[in-house]
């Protein structure tokens, strides 16, 4: 069971996960759904933003514009599932409230809205009808959670999901709906960072499609490098809206990623008449080891993941081999925040580093570090004593 668990997220996220097993998922997102199959409401528009963050949790936006064809009001019960976490130790919800989601809020044309919770089947046509656990406490048989399964005196019963639904009257044309949430970072072997999110139940509105859909992704005070698989926006049209960024196309096994570096802004992901499938579902995760002979200093690996609540960095190094090698290590925090180098040699290896941004307006300081920067750097210095 267990294994089948790992295997859908090993699909879902391919080559940004290898070694599943030592994973921690905590959330994973989801489109904004209709309670049944709907005919009358299309998405017009979605601006989902996600921003990254160094507190190890991820922030969720996202801005719906809905389309009611109809020359009346229609209400429609709506909401989204939530995977619930995987190679956690957290006790399982029976009220459908998710261990790892943080201030849920959803407004419907500005109007804030009450919602529910429940603990409901997953991936069903018709969601949100949450499941009975009383009658099964009633009948004497043992309930339990186990990595994302509902069992029943030991026995597989059916994979579930934490809902947060709630009614919206769409009038006549447009509809603005706004939700926010934010929630743990999952992350694991070789990821300092995978934020996972569903984008095919979209198609459950009337349209089949989102007709004009953007993400967009914030680094906001801190800097991050990250990926997307290609195939998720093929026809993506990318931009830097905001900070100090780069973007490129990497191929991580076989398999061609956008790769990002951004500091202390934000990029955009566009795309019109977007169709998404649940092949190539939305995975963000911090680049592992796509580096090898990227220069004449040879192998490169990444360093920022560990299994505690301390994952707040991702920089790629050098294999440390020589006291260059723990030079570089030691400066790093200082280059992704652009620092301009004087040394001669740390300026000629990091203006070959594509991802080197430097900012003449940086003043050294540790005041924006981590606790982990902080801790890095310093053993990094120790070496070199």
């Amino acid at each position: 069971m267990k294994k089948i668990f790992v295997l859908l997220y090993i699909l879902i996220c391919v080559a940004s996960v290898v070694s599943a097993n030592d994973c921690v998922f905590f959330v994973r997102g989801n489109q904004l759904i209709p309670d049944d199959t709907e005919n009358d409401i299309s998405v017009q528009k979605e601006i989902l933003t996600i921003s990254l963050q160094d507190d190890g949790f991820t922030s969720v936006n996202v801005y719906y514009e809905f389309f009611n064809k109809l020359d009346n009001d229609k209400k429609v019960v709506m909401g989204f599932e939530a995977n619930p976490p995987y190679n956690t130790d957290i006790q399982f919800n029976p009220k459908g409230i998710h261990p790892y989601i943080k201030s849920f809020s959803v407004k419907v044309n500005d109007q804030n809205v009450s919602y529910k919770n429940a603990v409901v089947p997953l991936n069903t046509p018709q969601g949100f009808k949450p499941f009975d656990l009383n009658e099964w406490k009633a009948a004497g048989e043992a309930f339990e959670e186990s990595n994302g399964q509902m069992l029943v005196n030991g026995n597989l019963i059916e994979s579930y999901a934490y809902a947060y639904y709630f009614d919206a009257t769409f009038k006549p044309g447009v509809n603005k709906i706004v939700h926010t949430y934010s929630y743990d970072t999952s992350f694991g072997v070789g990821q300092a960072f995978i934020v996972d999110y569903k984008l095919s139940p979209a198609v459950r509105w009337a349209n089949k499609q989102i007709d004009d859909f953007t993400l967009v992704i914030r680094a906001d005070k801190t800097a991050k490098h990250f990926m997307i698989r290609k195939s998720v926006f093929p026809n993506a049209e990318i931009k830097l809206l905001e900070g100090a960024g780069k973007n490129r196309v990497s191929m991580y096994y076989d398999t061609p990623y956008y790769e990002f570096t951004l500091r202390n802004g934000a990029f955009s992901l566009h795309e019109t008449n977007y169709k998404p499938t649940s092949e190539d579902e939305l995975c963000i995760s911090s680049c592992e080891n796509l580096y090898y002979t990227v220069d004449d200093k040879g192998e490169h690996m990444e360093i920022g993941c560990t299994y505690d609540r301390s994952r707040y960095f991702t920089y790629i190094i050098p294999v440390v081999k020589t006291d260059f090698d723990v030079k570089v290590a030691h400066n790093l925090p200082y280059a992704h925040r652009g620092h301009v180098f004087k040394n001669k040699e740390l300026k000629e290896y990091f203006d070959k580093q594509w991802w080197y941004m430097p900012d003449s307006a940086y003043v050294d300081s540790q005041s924006d570090f981590t606790e982990k920067d902080i801790e890095f750097t310093k053993k990094e210095k120790d070496k070199l004593e």
